[in-house]
């Protein structure tokens, strides 16, 4: 990103904002432009177990998130998009370590599509 980042990045936070995203972050496609912490980091979570039910499909697309242009050859910069799951009871925010305040689910019950996608796409 060069030039108008700034406001281009102002927009892109605006507009996840507006579709009730939480959170947008961007990132490098090159693996060598991001600090190798990075990826350590997040192998060392799912090698820890803190990945549930989603650990099969991680482990699997791992070497996608290490470097997506595999994926997207052209791939300058990678745009990621969070919502926050925490629940308004006090009560349901017991969860260990990393997963405090986070909703609790039925086991295996991953949301593949949703609205904040959906407006996302279109």
């Amino acid at each position: 990103m060069s030039g108008n980042d700034g406001s281009i990045l102002a927009d892109l936070r605006t507009e996840a904002s507006r579709l009730g995203f939480s959170r947008l972050g961007v990132a490098p496609a090159d693996p060598a432009r991001r600090p190798p912490f990075v990826h350590e980091g997040f192998k060392r979570w799912l090698d820890a177990g803190f990945a549930g039910t989603m650990e099969p499909w991680l482990r699997e697309h791992e070497p996608l998130r290490r470097d997506v242009r595999q994926l997207l050859a052209d791939a300058s910069s990678v745009i990621m998009l969070a919502t926050d799951h925490a629940s308004e009871s006090p009560e349901d925010r017991g969860g260990p370590g990393p997963f405090r305040g986070c909703t609790r689910r039925e086991p295996g019950a991953v949301p593949t599509s949703s609205p904040l996608m959906n407006a996302l796409e279109s």
